[in-house]
């Protein structure tokens, strides 16, 4: 029976931060859109990773004719920052320089080796001769794109092809490490975003999983909901299907009255978490101060599971569910 409950606990909770993960997802998707996020890593990956810093030549190559086509527009919403002559002068601008480029989020190898080959190497399409080919590769400046160039133009036979196909596979191993770093800023990002929904929505896993132990028929409820939930659901569906658990989630706003030194009163708004409402609080400091740092310590709970994704808590919530299922019978 304990097993049961725990396990059925468990199910909600994982159900919740499934949920969450959703809006998260959601949220950083549209801001990536937003601000180009890809194309800034893929332009960052590209510049330190294969050409060591050289904007010149990495200008040269984005403006090849094989490069150009695939560029993507600006968003709506980024069209209208750039316009915005608050957002240009913004502390946020000068410190993410360059997140708003119209410029490609992806690059397959074979066109990057064409578009790099047709930047550096003089009559690229002709018959370029091995001497004006280690002549233009000497003239570069030290990067792993121009070593790998070099070492082929020592190359008794050397052929353009060759400089290609080495080029593509140089991209293809940067691509990995590209892939890698973005993934890692938005893990960063998801775990900022997963703590603020956290906190807007009053998503806090100790209160959640104090009532559903607490609670034997919403305790069912929820696990029913987890049992029967499907990750192809639209992501703007998660946050009407967080509100259907009825769990204590959410803040009750109300206002208050302060008498103030000047003899007047100042009326203030104030939220309170609704798992504070019913049942209510301790008045005292110190029993304020203990369930105020519970609440904190359950935001950041919720925050930090939201940013492994919905994948990885669907996964676990359809082993806990089958093992729950299993136990209840």
């Amino acid at each position: 029976m304990l097993g049961s409950v725990v396990l059925e606990v468990a199910a909600g909770l994982i159900l919740v931060f499934l949920l969450v993960s959703m809006i998260c997802t959601q949220i950083g998707n549209k801001v990536s859109e937003w601000l180009n996020w890809r194309a800034r890593d893929l332009e960052a990956g590209i510049r330190n990773l294969l050409l060591n810093g050289d904007s010149n030549l990495l200008g040269e190559i984005y403006n090849t004719f094989y490069i150009q086509p695939l560029y993507v527009a600006n968003s709506r919403i980024t069209q209208w920052l750039l316009k915005s002559s608050w957002f240009s002068r913004s502390v946020f601008v000068r410190q993410f320089e360059g997140l708003v480029v119209n410029s490609p989020i992806n690059i397959p190898a074979k066109v990057f080796a064409q578009a790099a080959i047709q930047a550096i190497i003089p009559d690229a399409y002709g018959e370029t001769s091995l001497s004006q080919y280690a002549l233009a590769v000497q003239r570069m400046p030290d990067s792993p794109v121009r070593n790998a160039l070099f070492s082929l133009a020592q190359a008794p036979a050397n052929k353009i092809n060759d400089a290609r196909r080495q080029l593509e596979e140089l991209f293809n191993r940067a691509e990995e490490q590209m892939t890698a770093i973005y993934r890692q800023n938005m893990w960063m990002f998801a775990l900022k975003i997963g703590i603020w929904v956290s906190i807007i929505l009053n998503v806090d896993a100790v209160a959640i999983s104090s009532r559903l132990w607490q609670d034997p028929t919403l305790r069912q409820t929820v696990n029913s909901a987890a049992t029967q939930f499907e990750l192809n659901k639209a992501p703007v569906q998660a946050q009407e299907e967080l509100a259907k658990l009825n769990l204590p989630m959410g803040w009750q706003f109300s206002t208050q009255e302060w008498n103030t030194s000047w003899g007047f009163k100042v009326t203030l708004p104030r939220f309170t978490p609704n798992d504070w409402v019913n049942p209510p609080r301790q008045t005292s400091f110190l029993g304020w101060l203990r369930d105020a740092i519970t609440k904190i310590f359950g935001w950041l709970i919720t925050g930090a599971a939201a940013a492994q994704g919905a994948p990885f808590w669907f996964d676990i919530l359809k082993k806990v569910t089958t093992r729950s299922t299993g136990s209840t019978a």
